[in-house]
């Protein structure tokens, strides 16, 4: 079965989630990655912060015990993966206060959720208390968008564009304006220098970390992104992930080191 086969209530959404999985473009690009760095085991115990939908959830709770929290969560999905899955246990969670002794767990996935955050500090620190010595946690994070910030940096494109869709004129305005429109109280995107600032004061080891989608998979992403958003279509439609096979496929048989998101592997030095 693909990754993240959730039944849907929809059930245009749940064919789609049948053939081609997590419906969500972007997260199903990143996911095999995520799973990578994860290297999970049976006898580990998990925690999916910021676990949103699930899906992530789901598939951990297949080969290890998982703990997923969020401060909001879908009951309807909530229900299906526990019936599902034995090993998963959901709970409502704020993540600068996790409901967990210290040293809990041996591995912490963290995926698109730090940049929503606005005190992304506090929320590592949180993180290290629950995780093991030299425990892992896996996270992705938006950096800037490769093929919107150039559409930006084209002035006479970009003016003829912003008068034609009422958009802001200048990519500044445009990070502001989707942070708005995504509910982020966080940065919304992060340099590779921030986050590894970042980790390093909060006392975490890089292992590695990788652009994640790559260069063809950021490229639809955000050609698909920009375009909802010119026309005021719904952002994340589950529908877009039927475009994800061709440039997951480009990204692993042409290797280009640039992408709109990072995946970073660390280890607690604690």
């Amino acid at each position: 079965m693909p990754f993240g086969n959730i039944k849907s209530r929809n059930p245009i959404k749940s064919v789609i989630t049948q053939i081609l999985g997590w419906p969500s473009l972007i997260r199903r690009m990143q996911a095999p990655y995520l799973m990578k760095y994860l290297v999970l085991k049976k006898s580990d115990n998990v925690l999916d912060l910021g676990s949103s939908e699930g899906y992530m959830a789901y598939e951990t709770a297949k080969i290890s015990k998982v703990f997923a929290t969020d401060i909001f969560l879908l009951k309807y999905n909530v229900n299906y993966i526990t019936a599902q899955q034995k090993n998963s246990r959901f709970m409502l969670s704020d993540a600068t206060k996790l409901p967990f002794k210290d040293n809990s767990f041996d591995k912490i996935l963290l995926s698109s959720v730090l940049q929503m955050i606005e005190k992304d500090k506090e929320v590592l620190s949180e993180i290290k208390r629950v995780l093991k010595s030299k425990g892992v946690l896996v996270f992705s994070v938006p950096t800037k968008y490769i093929f919107i910030s150039r559409i930006y940096n084209n002035k006479i494109l970009i003016n003829i564009i912003s008068k034609i869709f009422r958009i802001p004129n200048t990519y500044g305005s445009f990070i502001k304006d989707m942070k708005g429109k995504c509910g982020s109280y966080g940065k919304g995107n992060y340099t590779e220098g921030e986050i590894k600032n970042l980790l390093q004061d909060t006392g975490f080891g890089i292992e590695e970390h990788i652009h994640a989608p790559g260069f063809f998979g950021s490229v639809v992403y955000e050609l698909i992104l920009f375009l909802s958003y010119c026309f005021r279509l719904p952002l994340f439609n589950p529908f877009y992930v039927i475009f994800y096979p061709v440039p997951y496929v480009l990204d692993k048989l042409i290797k280009i080191n640039a992408g709109c998101e990072f995946i970073f592997k660390v280890r607690n030095k604690a």
